[in-house]
């Protein structure tokens, strides 16, 4: 195990120790519907993002379970980078070999070409023309032409391709430069939420240690709340490979379409809350059959029209963007709906990470600039 992974698991020990697991009955939490592990036609819907914990006792109070939430939500968000290093690591390994092949072709073609090049000098120096004019006929000079003309072409070709794979083998070696590079501010990322957990925590445990019984009821009233907003966002996961793509329309926007997962509402109204923002994407490969958690808890589908984001909340500046919050995208003629369920991707500039399905139905496989607007379901 490695330092980081033995912090976090003794992290998220202290914080469960620091809350007395008392029964409570937990006010305006819903009731978490049944797993749809087994079945692939059946969608659980996200928890309601407007739904309320409970009441705050006082500010000393409020502000000890907004800390613990803070720790809960940094361990789950380390989870979530977790994976990402993974499958960067991953990535970089896939990568270098295709990098290593590309290569291999890159200095064939090079010798191929350098061969022909050192053929044509032992050759001599005889023009075209000269070779056609001394043919005794007139049909041998067609022949002598017709025979250049073949040799042309055929260096034209090996020209073009000693071009392509020169030009794809510094394609790959770039994929792979950029990899490593997402690779290292992803460990910067997750060294950030493992000193934040520990800050956050340590504040925590001080004003726990004066709060009194009825205060501390409160804590855990909220952090089973909190539990089972995050029990219903695993249970609402898709598991399958292939989700079905539905229109909805937006009722500020008559006549146009937007493309979601079946299942999801098909109304919406927008907040007039509108952005640009640079966008990129990820997937889980093979979509493997144990996939990871996202940040929010629920299970990662690259086939879903799903987001992640390090977003502030425009209507709560203090706050990143809520899971369940619905993102109307739009780039060109292409119109989609996506859903926030997970943070990231924590690299340069970036401020949106869609699903692989996501990005694929705007257009693009790399790094692009989107329309963003909030819209809510009806």
């Amino acid at each position: 195990m490695t330092g980081r992974k033995r912090l976090l698991r003794a992290i998220v020990s202290a914080a469960a120790a620091a809350v007395l697991a008392l029964p409570a009955t937990v006010p305006g939490a819903a009731a978490t519907p049944a797993s749809n592990e087994a079945s692939q036609a059946v969608r659980i819907p996200y928890p309601d993002i407007l739904a309320q914990p409970p009441v705050g006792l006082d500010e000393a109070t409020r502000r000890a379970a907004d800390l613990q939430k803070q720790v809960r939500d940094l361990e789950a968000e380390s989870a979530s980078i977790e994976a990402r290093i993974k499958s960067t690591t991953d990535g970089i390994y896939r990568q270098s070999i295709v990098v290593e092949a590309a290569r291999a072709e890159e200095a064939s073609a090079q010798a191929q070409f350098d061969d022909r090049v050192i053929g044509m000098y032992k050759a001599g120096t005889i023009s075209p023309l000269e070779l056609i004019l001394s043919a005794p006929t007139f049909r041998d000079a067609l022949d002598r032409g017709i025979f250049l003309v073949t040799i042309v072409e055929r260096d034209q070709q090996l020209l073009r391709y000693a071009t392509r794979v020169s030009s794809d083998a510094a394609y790959q070696a770039q994929v792979l430069d950029q990899l490593r590079a997402d690779q290292v501010a992803l460990r910067r990322a997750q060294d950030d939420r493992v000193q934040a957990t520990r800050s956050a925590l340590g504040e925590a445990q001080q004003l726990i240690a004066k709060l009194n019984e009825q205060q501390r009821k409160y804590l855990a009233a909220k952090a089973a709340w909190d539990a089972a907003q995050r029990d219903q966002w695993a249970k609402s996961s898709y598991y399958g490979a292939d989700v079905p793509k539905v229109p909805a329309e937006i009722d500020q926007y008559p006549g146009k379409a937007w493309l979601v997962d079946k299942g999801e509402p098909l109304h919406y109204t927008t907040t007039g809350i509108k952005t640009v923002e640079l966008c990129s994407w990820y997937g889980n490969g093979d979509n493997a059959p144990t996939p990871t958690s996202t940040a929010s808890g629920r299970k990662f589908n690259e086939n879903e029209f799903t987001c992640a984001t390090v977003l502030k909340d425009p209507r709560n500046p203090s706050q990143l963007m809520p899971f369940g919050t619905r993102f109307a995208l739009t780039r060109g003629d292409r119109r989609i709906i996506v859903t926030v369920t997970d943070r990231g991707p924590y690299i340069g500039t970036r401020t949106i990470d869609l699903s692989k399905s996501a990005a694929h139905a705007l257009g693009f496989d790399g790094v692009e600039r989107v329309n963003v607007e909030i819209v809510l379901p009806k």
